[in-house]
C-alpha cells in the first residue's frame, strides 16, 4: 500500500507580441472643467450646484433644527415633495 502521492507537471510557453492595438488617454478632472483628456479634449461641468443652488437653501431652510426621523423632520420632507 502506497502512502504517499507525487505529482509532476511540466509545460512550454511561447511568447508572442502583438501589436498595440488601443491609444491610451491620461485623464485629468478638474474644478473649473469636469475633466480634460491628454490629447486635448475638453468636459465642460454641469454646475449642477449653481442649478440647484436656490433649491438647496430651501431645504436647508426647512430642515434647520430638525432632528433626523422626528416628526417635524417628516413634516418638512413630506411639504418638500408635495
Amino acid at each position: 500500500m502506497a502512502s504517499d502521492w507525487y505529482l509532476s507537471c511540466n509545460y512550454e510557453f511561447h511568447a508572442i507580441t502583438t501589436p498595440k492595438t488601443t491609444d491610451v488617454v491620461g485623464v485629468d478632472l478638474g474644478v473649473k472643467t469636469l475633466a480634460t483628456l491628454s490629447d486635448g479634449k475638453v468636459f465642460e461641468s454641469v454646475k449642477s450646484y449653481r442649478k440647484f443652488e436656490a433649491k438647496l437653501s430651501r431645504l436647508q431652510y426647512h430642515y434647520r433644527n430638525k432632528i433626523v426621523g422626528s416628526a417635524n423632520w417628516k413634516k418638512a420632507q413630506l411639504t418638500e415633495n408635495s
